[in-house]
């Protein structure tokens, strides 16, 4: 790197001349995200767990119990299922980091996580993961039911063993890792029927794993440069962003068709049924606009261009709002069964 000179060195440019556009408060957070020293001490390990994916994971499984018990779940068996959930899912985030650390020291907006940045060892990183994860499943097994332990591991095996290495080969790993994130409404339900032989687990299933793919994909458009950086292999790596913005739309359809499966099994009400329309009619105008910004770009002109593009802040609405139609969807279940 060159040091800086007259013309670069911070308080030397002439602003009365300089042509660079203002930064956005939003820049100016990213910027010092990515400024910001990797985690040391208990927040390292913390983040090796991932928590705000076990925090959404939690919910679902949570909505699931209720849907389940058509009301409150004991408060001891609910508290032994998110523990040991919580805790699986942990584990298996942390055995994520270890495969994964290669590829993340490439990225910017992972480079300092602990495995990546040294500041947790390899070696202790897999034992942490491995002895989480084992002790998720234990909680489950000895304080729930075997297949509710069973169904949790399945999920986190699934997440380590074939999500995580799909990454580097086919731009498919997103759809075929949804089976792991689409699991802990499953493990909610077994929790508290000990089976499986109903519907309902497997519409929620369906729910979940259709919403990935239309959830990730805008994220992966924001991130693409990064993605291809770190060989990655994602849709708008290794198809484009046309591509992309096409699949994410046809995944939104079939991830609202998915909504109308409660409704086979005679166990919602008209509460669910205004949920789901808001929540559809919400996500349907997020994606929409994302696919109007990739209509309206000239020949050549890249979908997700400077922090303030259309495209950009389309895509950035539209993950959001994916999240936010699947808080709705879930607390309209939830509701639906308690009243």
């Amino acid at each position: 790197m060159l040091p800086p000179t007259a013309d670069t060195a911070p308080g030397l440019v002439d602003t009365a001349t300089s042509t660079a556009p203002p930064k956005t408060r939003r820049t100016m957070r990213r910027e010092a995200r990515a400024g910001a020293p990797a985690a040391t001490g208990w927040h390292a390990w913390l983040e090796l767990t991932k928590p705000k994916i076990v925090q959404m994971m939690l919910v679902t499984c949570a909505s699931a119990m209720v849907i389940a018990e058509q009301g409150l779940p004991d408060l001891l068996l609910f508290v032994l299922t998110m523990v040991g959930l919580g805790i699986s899912i942990g584990g298996a985030s942390a055995l994520n980091h270890v495969l994964d650390r290669d590829l993340d020291e490439r990225m910017a907006r992972t480079r300092r996580r602990p495995i990546a940045s040294g500041t947790i060892s390899v070696e202790a990183g897999t034992a942490f993961g491995l002895a989480l994860f084992l002790l998720g499943g234990a909680i489950l097994c000895l304080g729930v039911n075997a297949l509710t332990a069973w169904c949790a591991l399945v999920g986190g095996g699934f997440y380590v063993a074939v999500y995580t290495p799909l990454k580097r080969f086919t731009s498919h790993n997103t759809v075929i890792g949804g089976v792991a994130g689409a699991m802990p409404p499953v493990v909610g339900w077994a929790a508290m029927t000990d089976s499986l032989a109903s519907p309902w687990p497997w519409a929620l299933f369906g729910i979940m794993f259709a919403w990935q793919p239309a959830h990730f994909w805008p994220l992966s458009l924001l991130m693409r440069k990064d993605y291809a950086a770190a060989g990655f292999k994602m849709l708008p790596v290794t198809h484009g962003e046309a591509t992309t913005d096409r699949a994410t739309w046809r995944c939104m359809v079939l991830t609202l068709a998915t909504t109308l499966i409660p409704f086979t099994t005679g166990d919602v009400s008209w509460i669910y049924g205004v949920g789901m329309v808001v929540a559809n009619v919400y996500l349907t105008r997020r994606m929409w606009a994302l696919v109007v910004a990739q209509r309206e770009l000239d020949p050549g002109e890249a979908l997700v261009g400077g922090p303030d593009s259309a495209g950009r802040i389309a895509a950035r609405n539209a993950f959001l709002g994916s999240l936010t139609w699947l808080a709705i969807i879930f607390v309209a279940l939830l509701v639906d069964s308690l009243v």
